[in-house]
């Protein structure tokens, strides 16, 4: 099943709460979203959040005892065979994944933290 989210021009134009939505068209139809303000995502996409169950997702979190931030993600992988789940979940291909996204999220971090 494909999945949309709001395009980035569109962002502006709808409450805040949208911009990290990735779901399906009927979700935007059910809330009279035009199609021309959305994307449709890519077979691998990234969302914010781990899904708990349908009506909840742990998002994020502040630890004021360690003095620490948290911030969940998930990687979405459509139309996956179990063959290819087996594949993408070996423990050195994760690792190395880890390592590329470990490398990222330090630049972002460090742009945004620096000023």
């Amino acid at each position: 099943m494909k999945k949309y989210r709001l395009k980035p021009e569109a962002v502006q134009f709808f409450d805040k709460k949208y911009s990290r939505d990735v779901k399906s068209l009927h979700y935007w139809e059910d809330l009279k979203i035009s199609l021309n303000a959305l994307e449709e995502c890519e077979k691998i996409y990234l969302t914010y959040g781990i899904k708990n169950n349908e009506s909840m997702t742990d998002v994020c979190g502040w630890g004021n005892d360690k003095q620490k931030s948290e911030f969940c993600f998930t990687i979405n992988v459509l139309d996956t065979s179990y063959s290819d789940y087996k594949i993408l979940s070996n423990e050195l291909i994760m690792r190395d994944l880890m390592n590329k996204v470990q490398a990222t999220i330090n630049n972002f971090v460090h742009d945004k933290l620096k000023g």
